[in-house]
């Protein structure tokens, strides 16, 4: 991959690695998928099928459905998860249940589903008899076995030779994967994806089951990921609903033959016990694939993540990483006030920073701002000029609203205070926002201090948790680095990295 190699005056600096713990007001935390608090990715059960299979149990033993606590599907990045909060039935329910089913034949239709049916199917490895959920997808007919779990409903990766049959979630060895992911007929483009999966398998699983576990598992994620489909399918455009919603059904048939003429296999998988060290891979690793989407150059590269976490407090494994990939993010040389203030703003729209004219909100326009105190920024955009109710102690959990949050009980809490930064055209403001982002990412690790401030001040913490990648590629960085220059005062650059003997 080509990188600058383009002499000019240069200050030499590069990653700046933090001393000791990142503290926890600049921590990125995420609320993701965790065996040990019962939750699951979603997409390997249907939500509605669960709920209305738990309210036909419910009622056919007598059990008033209204008074179940319901199942809650809430978001939080990068996953969407489903906790089961289902009723857990005592011994002599069970009982009456099963003796329901029989009454009824051995198969009752599902309340507000009739097409499927709760049965009692008898395996055909173990012979042992399981509660089902009968159905057919793809044309095949299937019996998935229930959870065993007492208060669970799902039958997700149930096995029919298990005696106790569990599900994803509560089987008894349990792990997270991060994976590097490539298009296996592809071998003129380099095409990358970075995904994060939650695996179970049973006590007594081999490595090459688990191996076969996680396989199964990426590749069931990555085809039905929207950006995948659209690298597989490139005639078919995304809408902005298809952007906004990871539920997209693609149902033609193109979309189904398409997606499977792509192969999705693992350059590189690592298995992790603890969720948060998955997670901090997976920000690692997304990073580096991130400044390897930028870096302008001849290889050809196809970088399919879509919106990635940022590493921080991993500075030098990042600095480390760029490395090995030939390319180092250095400060090129510093401006001088009079060039800085010449440097001219480098998106579509008006630039506002240090402006004191009063601005309206306008139909069709769009406001891009940033939050900073003496020790931190964050980049937004905004349909108003007006910031009045953007910080306040609540439950947001962007990272402005996470750090005024954990600040306020400081005996000398910082001052944080909302900056406008430009006006640009509805169209224009998710991409505009991702670079801004994206420019402050790169401020941080080159150490860069408030710009605001006169008075010293420490290095910045940049304190955006995520970027949509999809909305940059390799012309984003000449952009990037312009308005480094601009807000801060500073060129970087992305220097071809020379391993001295």
């Amino acid at each position: 991959m080509d990188v600058d190699e383009e002499g000019y005056l240069r200050d030499g600096r590069g990653v700046i690695v933090r001393e000791g713990e990142l503290p926890e007001k600049f921590q990125t935390k995420y609320i993701g998928s965790s065996a040990k608090s019962g939750t699951k990715v979603k997409g390997s059960t249907d939500k509605t099928k669960v709920e209305l299979a738990e309210k036909t149990i419910l009622h056919l033993i007598g059990f008033d459905p209204d008074t179940s606590p319901a199942s809650n599907i809430y978001e939080d990045s990068p996953d969407w998860v489903l906790t089961p909060q289902g009723v857990k039935l005592t011994d002599e329910q069970r009982e009456i249940l099963f003796q329901k089913i029989f009454a009824a034949g051995g198969r009752v239709p599902l309340i507000g589903k009739p097409e499927l049916s709760i049965i009692i199917h008898k395996s055909p490895t173990n012979k042992v008899i399981h509660l089902c959920l009968e159905l057919v997808e793809e044309g095949i007919y299937k019996a998935r076995r229930f959870c065993t779990e007492p208060g669970c409903y799902t039958y997700d990766r149930t096995l029919a030779s298990d005696i106790h049959p569990k599900c994803s979630i509560h089987k008894d060895r349990s792990f997270h994967a991060v994976f590097k992911v490539t298009d296996y007929t592809n071998r003129s483009t380099l095409v990358q994806l970075h995904t994060r999966i939650f695996i179970s398998v049973n006590h007594n699983a081999t490595e090459l089951e688990k191996y076969q576990e996680a396989e199964l598992v990426m590749c069931r994620r990555i085809i039905d990921n929207k950006l995948w489909m659209k690298y597989c399918n490139p005639d078919k455009l995304l809408t902005e609903d298809d952007e906004d919603d990871e539920d997209v059904e693609h149902e033609e048939k193109d979309d189904e033959t398409t997606k499977y003429r792509h192969i999705p296999r693992s350059i590189s998988r690592d298995y992790f016990e603890n969720e948060e060290d998955a997670l901090k891979k997976l920000a690692l690793e997304s990073t580096v694939g991130m400044f390897m989407k930028l870096a302008p150059g001849t290889q050809p590269f196809n970088n399919l993540d879509d919106i990635i976490p940022f590493v921080y407090g991993m500075e030098g494994e990042l600095d480390e990483r760029l490395k090995e990939l030939g390319m180092e993010l250095k400060i090129r040389r510093s401006l001088p006030p009079d060039e800085q203030k010449k440097v001219p703003y480098p998106f579509p729209g008006e630039y506002l920073f240090g402006s004191t004219v009063p601005q309206q909100a306008e139909k069709g326009k769009s406001f891009l701002y940033v939050i900073m105190s003496r020790e931190m920024w964050y980049f937004g955009w905004s349909d108003t000029p007006g910031f009045e109710k953007r910080l306040k102690v609540g439950t947001k959990t962007d990272g402005a609203s996470m750090y005024y949050n954990l600040t306020r009980s400081e005996p000398r809490p910082p001052t944080v205070t909302c900056y406008l930064i430009g006006k640009c055209d509805d169209a224009d403001k998710k991409i505009i926002e991702a670079k801004l982002i994206t420019s402050g990412y790169v401020a941080y690790l080159l150490g860069l201090h408030n710009p605001v401030r006169t008075v010293p001040s420490p290095r910045g913490y940049s304190i955006n948790k995520c970027v949509s990648l999809y909305l940059l590629d390799s012309n984003s960085w000449k952009e990037i680095c312009a308005f480094v220059a601009l807000f801060w005062g500073y060129e970087p650059m992305l220097a071809k990295y020379v391993t001295v003997e």
